[in-house]
């Protein structure tokens, strides 16, 4: 904006600045917007609302927000879950994260490549997974990837400019639910992020759907 001003401009010079500088104050908003969520979740007094949910209707609902986007990249996004299968989650933040993880893989899945949304019963957890077939990840930065602001490598990334910390976040989410994070990544192949989530609650028969 300095060197902008320090001379008169044409203004398509003056419009291209400001588009930049818009684009940048709403990244600067979704870094804040972010760490304060981090903050909050992680005091004392930070509660859930947790719902009996249907994972088959959650990861649709995610699915079909990320539909245009993955659309206008070529990227197909599939869904696979079991019929019959429960999780006790706070609806806004299961779909934030699985947002989340969808948006990152979104991010490092060429033209032609495939995102899948899944869900099923593993021994006493419930799994939700987020697959993609993308660049994937080299084993020494897995151990990493869900630590705030770190970046494996910008050039993996064909949208740049990312705040670092959307798996930071899925990572918050989860602890908040008592979840497990699971992690697989081959380089060349792709990378399946994984919730795993305590059985649910035992409710009385006719008791509300919102637990405690």
């Amino acid at each position: 904006v300095e060197v902008t001003l320090g001379k008169s401009r044409s203004p398509d010079e003056y419009r291209d600045v400001l588009a930049s500088v818009l684009e940048e104050c709403e990244r600067l908003s979704r870094l804040v917007d972010q760490l304060l969520f981090i903050a909050r979740a992680q005091s004392e007094d930070a509660s859930l609302v947790l719902s009996r949910l249907d994972p088959q209707t959650e990861l649709t609902a995610v699915r079909e927000f990320f539909e245009a986007a993955a659309g206008e990249q070529h990227v197909e996004i599939l869904l696979d879950v079991k019929a019959g299968l429960s999780v006790d989650a706070d609806r806004d933040l299961l779909q934030s994260a699985v947002g989340n993880l969808v948006s990152n893989a979104l991010t490092h899945t060429a033209a032609g490549g495939k995102i899948t949304l899944s869900a099923a019963a593993v021994k006493d957890s419930l799994r939700i997974t987020v697959s993609d077939t993308g660049c994937g990840i080299a084993p020494e930065h897995i151990p990493h990837v869900f630590d705030r602001f770190y970046r494996v490598d910008e050039s993996r990334s064909k949208r740049p400019g990312g705040t670092g910390l959307g798996l930071a976040i899925v990572k918050t989410i989860a602890n908040l639910h008592n979840a497990k994070l699971e992690i697989l990544s081959t380089t060349g192949v792709g990378t399946s992020v994984s919730m795993l989530f305590p059985p649910p609650q035992v409710v009385p028969p006719g008791a509300p759907d919102k637990l405690s």
